[in-house]
């Protein structure tokens, strides 16, 4: 069939016509698509936006009127057709702390925080479309009030690591500080910001500094804690410190070493080592204690007898001055035993009221006599009333005055100061608070060497040739007994202070006997009572022979039965002269309170060869009338017999 023009044309317009359809179809399954798109990408912006954990708005520029929102908004009332503030704040008119015109005028996102209403808003302005922007809101209350609770905590945290008693410090790998309390502050008398940066190269000697750069490394990297006690030298000073290490990370990680130094333990350290000389002291009191009892015994008996014969011979004969040659010897040889004494065990100083300044004075020059040392005193006014054994305390400066002198041997001055104090708990002092008067005596000499220092108290501790290592050791005992204290800084080559601290009394300062050499004769019927044999026969016959009427007894036992017949007998006894310590029997302590029992009226005169004994301190208390130490003078025995038989106080 032959195709004619027409039919040509038709077919082409008909092939155009699907073509175009063709077209059109393809064109409207684009959209179709586009349009399912732009709904999918339309749900996944409305399930993104309902599901943010905010309150999300798109609002209008100017009027901030709401065009969308999501479930958040939806949920507090933020609907289109309403505004912002109305819906968000219940307010008539735009917040104050809106940041949108800002966001109008620069094109550019805006963020601000705020507190509205008891609750914290974060609220976020981003450019949408020119007439369009979008609005997040977010409730950060619950994060602030962590925040802050943190905030608090950290404060906290602070304020106990600045107030902890012990010193806080906190370095970093390379070993500088990172962190010191207020404690550190106080305690080294640095300020942190002069420290933190700094290593202890920086603060300490070398070697120091080395020690405790090693021992934070392996402390970093062992990971392990440590304990320890320590000195360090600061100042000048000796300080005492239990020592805490432990190694710490920060929250990135990062390697600390945290060190904490207990509050100075100096002063526990300084009361443990007086405890120790004490111990030691002690231990060694026992045995000095018992040799210089029985050997004061025998020096009473040698002394009896050498004044007996005294009796018997020519005061301008060589006899004569031979036996109070004897005489003095016997008294050195006494006051030796009197060292021995100051350590026997549980002993007490026979005290009185006296002036620290006569006694320091006389002692002092007394040592310095013909020296080419000299003292110089710096004596304050009005200084109180001391109770002290003046022969202890003679002993005491005699013994620092002497060591001094010893330390000038080209000569010098001695600084001697005595002043008032009133110390409280927080003085730093093994001692009670109270009033005490503080002797110190200061020399210019050679000094003593650091590590000497802590033993110079010590029993026997000397650097001297010929010395016997007992001076200080008696200073220290006699100050001791009579609740003080004494300390001592020195330097080599610069000189040494001794301080004594001594308790003031409130007493008035007693007046001191003329002291009468005679022994006074008497009439009357005595009983004596002591273990030694050479005592009993020495102090009868010097007794007799001053007019009394004696019998002997060696132990308690004999003595109250003695007593007892005398009273049956109606011959009582005058007096009685007991014994306080008897080996293997009854001595002076018991015995006058069984005596007591048979005769309240009983005048009882307390001997002991133990002069710092404390029933001699105190005899009155134990029901005795008078009190004879064995290292007196013979004369003394003589006094105390008359007082007590005639009722003298």
């Amino acid at each position: 069939m032959e195709i004619n023009d027409k039919t040509n044309e038709q077919l082409e317009e008909l092939a155009l016509l699907h073509h175009r359809i063709a077209e059109l179809e393809k064109e409207n399954s684009k959209k179709t698509r586009m349009e399912k798109k732009l709904e999918q990408e339309e749900h996944m912006r409305s399930i993104l936006l309902d599901n943010l954990p905010c309150v999300a708005l798109i609002l209008k520029k100017g009027t901030r009127e709401i065009i969308a929102s999501n479930e958040a908004a939806r949920r507090i009332g933020a609907v289109p057709g309403k505004t912002c503030f109305q819906t968000c704040a219940q307010r008539d008119d735009p917040c104050p702390f809106c940041d949108a015109p800002k966001v109008w005028a620069s094109g550019e996102k805006g963020e601000v925080e705020v507190e509205y209403r008891g609750a914290y808003y974060r609220g976020i302005w981003v450019p949408y479309t020119d007439d369009l922007f979008v609005h997040y809101i977010f409730d950060i209350t619950e994060r602030k009030q962590a925040e802050e609770e943190l905030r608090r905590s950290k404060l906290q945290l602070v304020g106990i690591i600045n107030n902890s008693l012990s010193n806080i410090s906190v370095k970093d790998l390379n070993g500088c500080y990172f962190m010191v309390n207020s404690t550190f502050e106080r305690h080294f008398g640095i300020d942190r910001k002069d420290i933190i940066g700094k290593t202890d190269f920086d603060l300490l000697p070398k070697e120091v500094a080395e020690a405790f750069w090693q021992e934070d490394q392996d402390i970093i990297k062992t990971g392990k804690s440590i304990e320890r006690e320590d000195i360090l030298k600061w100042d000048g000073k000796n300080m005492y410190f239990i020592i805490t290490k432990f190694p710490l990370l920060d929250t990135e990680g990062s390697p600390y070493a945290v060190c904490i130094m207990s509050t100075d333990i100096s002063e526990r350290k300084k009361a443990e080592e007086e405890q120790q000389k004490m111990q030691k002291l002690e231990s060694i009191g026992t045995l000095a204690g018992g040799i210089a009892h029985d050997f004061n015994n025998l020096l009473a008996a040698i002394r009896n007898n050498i004044y007996l014969s005294k009796m018997h011979v020519d005061n301008e004969s060589a006899v004569f001055e031979s036996l109070e040659s004897t005489e003095n010897i016997i008294h050195r040889a006494t006051n030796l035993t009197q060292q021995l004494l100051t350590f026997a065990r549980g002993g007490a100083p026979v005290k009185k009221t006296a002036s620290i300044i006569e006694l320091v004075k006389e002692s002092s020059e007394f040592v310095l006599r013909g020296s080419n040392v000299k003292c110089e005193y710096n004596v304050a006014d009005n200084i109180w009333p001391v109770e002290v054994d003046e022969g202890q305390m003679n002993q005491v400066i005699h013994n620092l005055i002497l060591n001094a002198n010893q330390s000038m041997p080209e000569g010098g001055t001695i600084q001697i100061s005595i002043e008032n104090s009133e110390l409280d708990l927080g003085a730093g002092l093994p001692l009670q608070e109270g009033r005490y008067v503080i002797t110190t005596v200061q020399d210019r000499g050679t000094g003593i060497k650091e590590e000497h220092l802590k033993t110079i108290f010590d029993p026997y501790f000397t650097t001297k040739e010929m010395g016997r290592g007992l001076g200080l050791s008696i200073v220290y005992s006699i100050v001791k007994a009579h609740a003080g204290y004494i300390s001592v800084e020195s330097e080599t080559g610069v000189g040494t202070t001794f301080t004594i601290y001594l308790p003031a009394s409130e007493k008035k300062i007693e007046e001191k006997e003329i002291e009468d050499d005679t022994f006074i004769a008497g009439e009357g019927k005595i009983l004596l009572m002591d273990d030694e044999e050479i005592i009993r026969e020495t102090a009868e016959q010097l007794l007799t022979y001053k007019g009394y009427t004696v019998e002997c007894a060696k132990d308690g036992e004999e003595a109250i039965e003695l007593y007892k017949k005398a009273m049956i007998a109606s011959e009582p006894f005058d007096a009685v002269i007991l014994d306080l310590t008897v080996r293997g029997g009854m001595g002076g302590k018991e015995a006058i309170r069984r005596l007591l029992e048979i005769d309240p009226n009983v005048k009882a005169i307390v001997a002991s060869g133990y002069s710092n004994d404390p029933v001699l301190a105190n005899f009155s208390a134990y029901g005795f009338s008078g009190v004879f130490a064995k290292h007196d003078k013979t004369e003394e025995l003589g006094k105390t017999l008359h007082q007590v038989i005639n009722g003298y106080q």
